[in-house]
């Protein structure tokens, strides 16, 4: 049997993340899920279709299916998030590998 992360069933999966300073995921995107990050604690910059913000410690960013996106923690300390991964249909196959890089941020 596999692991699975806290909370998940077929549609959804909740995980909690901690970055600390100087943390980046790249640009991405998925094709077969949505996601919500609720912050926390901390703050982090976040980068969602070319546009960059920060959010703190109780706000959230919601991440629709196919959208390039990415974080960074800028900031002297950690940031913890909880990371929501939506699922429009149940049996949704590939879920592991539902994550593409964008091609645009690797010849950076």
């Amino acid at each position: 049997m596999d692991p699975k992360f806290p909370g998940e069933d077929s549609k959804h999966r909740v995980n909690t993340r901690t970055f600390g300073p100087g943390a980046e995921e790249v640009a991405h995107f998925h094709k077969n899920r949505c996601e919500v990050w609720v912050i926390l604690s901390g703050e982090i910059r976040v980068s969602l279709e070319g546009t960059e913000f920060v959010r703190e410690a109780g706000q959230c960013v919601t991440i629709p299916r196919h959208s390039r996106h990415g974080l960074k923690n800028d900031r002297p300390f950690a940031c913890e998030l909880l990371e929501i991964w939506i699922f429009p249909r149940e049996g949704e196959e590939g879920l592991e590998e539902d994550h593409y890089i964008c091609e645009a941020e690797i010849k950076k």
